[in-house]
């Protein structure tokens, strides 16, 4: 996991707060960037597509994709009727099969320091959620936003579900447009 971290700082380091969408990359793929660069259409249209309630954007997740180094699952966000399918909203998922938690939290901390040491302009907010998918209240996550004047918002989490709703734990690693985090409903000024 050591390797992931050193992924993860090199990542960020290198691009995540860059004055331009474009300079955004997680496995190479940056916001602003056309998904067709990278995938084909069939495999987009195939991919796990989830609609949000006004379908105004799409999100795909794609899995295990000989363009991953390091990630299990990519998800993108583009607008739906957008024909050059442009990148809106990025995540990089890391399972963690044995429901080690305790490593996830010490890969996020550790993720989320070496940002804020290299960006001081940057702000970093934490906190742990009951996901409302479990209904026993077992299941949470913790989240650390990182809020940026380039980007607005870059979040780590580590999802720990319990046995009841038997999902796989994982480290989830995200940068979003400011046009896409208005559409969620966030406001970070």
């Amino acid at each position: 996991m050591k390797t992931l971290l050193t992924f993860f700082v090199l990542l960020f380091s290198s691009s995540i707060f860059a004055d331009e969408y474009h300079n955004y990359k997680i496995e190479g793929i940056g916001l602003g960037d056309s998904l067709l660069d990278y995938y084909r259409k069939y495999e987009i249209n195939n991919s796990k597509t989830y609609f949000y309630k006004n379908n105004e954007f799409t999100n795909v997740a794609i899995d295990d994709h000989q363009l991953f180094k390091k990630f299990d699952r990519m998800q993108f966000n583009y607008k739906t009727n957008d024909p050059e399918f442009i990148i809106y909203s990025i995540s990089g998922i890391y399972f963690y099969e044995n429901k080690n938690v305790e490593r996830c939290h010490n890969e996020m901390k550790g993720i989320a320091d070496e940002i804020s040491k290299t960006y001081s302009e940057s702000e970093q907010y934490e906190d742990t959620i009951v996901h409302d998918a479990d209904k026993s209240g077992k299941s949470k996550y913790k989240l650390i936003l990182i809020l940026s004047n380039s980007i607005r918002v870059a979040s780590i989490v580590c999802y720990d579900f319990s046995k009841e709703v038997n999902y796989t734990d994982y480290l989830s690693v995200s940068i979003r447009t400011e046009e896409f985090n208005e559409f969620l409903g966030y406001a970070y000024e």
